[in-house]
This record gives structure tokens, C-alpha cells and sequence, in this order.
């Protein structure tokens, strides 16, 4: 990618796990505590030589941690498309950690922006995106404790003159969201069941109930079509 402009940029100071002169004043106690929240075999710093144990705990704890901000990939954040020029402009977050002679010094953050070719397959993956978010918008209003069968997804799905493959994604979508609240009832029928697992037929006879099995509500192309 050709670099094409830069947004903004700005010197900031992170902080940074103990370095070695922070660690050499800590109590013993406190460089144990930190091996352990890294993992460190107990073994590999519980000899008898106490003064051997903390030099070797400081040299783990700097190599598994050592006194320098996170690294922190490039972000994605903002993507715009000129259908006219057919270009797409691409805006990343960078951040760079400076070091000198004694260590970290600074970071820097850019906003980076880059011009590449807009394609037909990039127009129709936005389309896609906001089918779907257009979809998840709609089940986000839903009162999801009335779709937890079969006929109430279909009719959420197909009931709005759309094509099959957009049908497709509202079933999906909404299958997807009611997943929850589908295992929170398997579990209170389990409850109801294990307290009334027996009942009386019409002979007095007792009888053990069936036991609750979770309701995998299952939805094919065909019914679909045929909704």
C-alpha cells in the first residue's frame, strides 16, 4: 500500500511493567507473587540460596515481561469507498514504542490513511455487511422469548417479500439469538423435571416423566421455499 497521508500523530508515555532497578526493590515475597501470575515452575525459584532465587526470579520475570508497553498490531479503523474514482480509502492506527540506551522512552500514535483500487467484490461485501446489520438491528428489537419455535423464525424469516439468501440470514440471525434463552429453558424444565420426576397414571400407577431435552430448532432451504 502506498502511504497517502497522515492524519494525526502524538508522542505519548505508556506504562510499562517494573524494570530492573523497580524489581531489585522489591520484597521477596512480591517477585514470587509476580512468577506465579506468569507461570513460572515453583521449583525454578524455591531453592534454599535465597540471593541466587531473587536474581534468577528478576532475569524470568524482565524476560517474560520485560519493562516495555505491549506491542500492539496496526488497527483498521475506517474504511471508505469513491464509487465514482472506484478508490477506497483505508485509515490505520499504528503504534510505535522508541527505545534509546536506557530502555523505553515514548510511543508514538499515527493515524495513517492509504488509497488502494475499490473492486466490485469490495461494493458487494458492504452490501452483505449491511444486510446483516441491518438484520441483527431488527432481532435487537425483538421480544426474543416469543420466537422460540420453529413457526416463529419462519415467520420472522420469510414473511417480507425478500429473496431466499437474505431469508437465510434472518434465520440465522435470529436462531443465533435465541440460543440463550433456549438453554436457560432446557435448564429450569430440567429443574421442574428432577422435582417431579414422578406422576400418577390413570390407575394410580406411578409413572416417570419424560425427561426435557433441549428444543434444536432446525431450518432447512426447503422450508424456506415452501414457507
Amino acid at each position: 500500500m502506498d502511504k497517502n497521508e497522515v492524519i494525526s500523530k502524538e508522542v505519548l508515555v505508556l506504562k510499562t511493567p517494573p524494570n530492573v532497578s523497580e524489581l531489585k526493590a522489591m520484597e521477596y515475597e512480591e517477585l514470587i507473587s509476580i512468577c506465579k501470575s506468569l507461570q513460572v515452575p515453583r521449583e525454578q525459584y524455591e531453592g534454599k540460596d535465597k540471593d541466587k532465587n531473587r536474581i534468577f526470579m528478576i532475569v524470568e520475570i524482565l524476560r517474560l515481561r520485560p519493562p516495555v508497553p505491549p506491542i500492539e498490531k496496526p488497527v483498521l479503523v475506517d474504511i471508505t469507498f469513491d464509487e465514482e474514482k472506484m478508490t477506497k480509502t483505508l485509515t490505520f492506527r499504528y503504534l510505535k514504542h522508541i527505545m534509546n540506551s536506557d530502555g523505553y522512552k515514548h510511543s508514538v500514535k499515527t493515524l495513517e490513511s492509504y488509497n488502494l483500487p475499490l473492486y466490485q467484490k469490495d461494493l458487494q461485501n458492504e452490501t452483505k455487511e449491511n444486510q446483516m446489520n441491518s438484520v441483527q438491528a431488527e432481532v435487537s428489537e425483538l421480544e426474543l422469548s416469543e420466537y422460540l419455535t420453529k413457526d416463529a423464525v419462519l415467520d420472522f424469516a420469510c414473511n417480507n417479500g425478500k429473496t431466499s439468501g437474505e431469508k437465510r440470514k434472518r434465520v440465522n440471525v435470529l436462531l443465533e439469538a435465541i440460543k440463550p434463552l433456549l438453554n436457560e429453558k432446557l435448564r429450569d424444565d430440567l429443574q421442574k423435571y428432577e422435582e417431579n420426576k414422578y406422576v400418577l397414571d390413570d390407575r394410580g400407577t406411578k409413572k416417570k416423566n419424560i425427561k426435557p431435552k433441549y428444543n434444536h430448532i432446525r431450518i432447512t432451504n426447503y422450508d424456506i421455499s415452501v414457507y
